[in-house]
């Protein structure tokens, strides 16, 4: 059984407490609980941040820091929340350069090929392989019926017959310069 209490700080959630079983074992439910606010937190405050800092880097460009007090100030969320996060994003190699002051404030220096790929703006190994497919359909379809047609299809079901593990291999090695790019 939950024991639900209120939290003093503003902002913040309800504790919760777990109440012994009648057979002396605690619940599972706090577990559960915790889980599900973790991944939560990566969809109510870390990708909104990491959103924003690509934004803020797509429009700026390198070489121009942000401020974790005007990225709060842009998405509505407290300095300390904002912070948090960027903690959370450098760790796990989304961010880079970023320098912390005393008092908690947190300047941005850089988004990382994670990021970026992370956000949409920078392409995957499986996004590669979605858009091949999807240029070559589009190619077949505008293609005039006859010899060229015939060639893209036999080339698409080609490919179509190849796992898509293998694809998505070939489209990393291609995007990381494993393998060689044509001149």
């Amino acid at each position: 059984m939950l024991a639900q209490g209120r939290c003093r700080r503003p902002g913040r959630r309800p504790w919760v407490a777990l109440q012994p079983e009648a057979d002396g074992v605690a619940s599972g439910t706090l577990l559960a609980m915790a889980n599900a606010t973790l991944a939560e937190r990566w969809f109510s405050r870390d990708f909104p941040c990491l959103q924003a800092i690509a934004a803020h880097f797509e429009e700026r460009g390198p070489g121009h820091p942000l401020r974790s007090s005007k990225l709060a100030e842009s998405l509505g969320m407290t300095e300390e929340v904002v912070v948090g996060s960027v903690r959370y994003l450098e760790r796990d190699g989304y961010l880079s350069d970023v320098s912390y002051a005393w008092g908690g404030a947190a300047m941005i220096g850089q988004i990382t090929g994670k990021g970026l790929r992370a956000v949409g703006l920078w392409p995957t190994p499986d996004s590669i392989v979605d858009r091949l497919l999807a240029s070559i359909d589009e190619e077949i379809a505008a293609a005039p019926d006859g010899d060229s047609r015939g060639r893209l299809t036999r080339a698409r079901q080609a490919l179509g017959d190849i796992s898509r593990e293998v694809l998505i291999r070939v489209a990393a090695g291609w995007a990381s310069g494993e393998l060689p790019h044509p001149h």
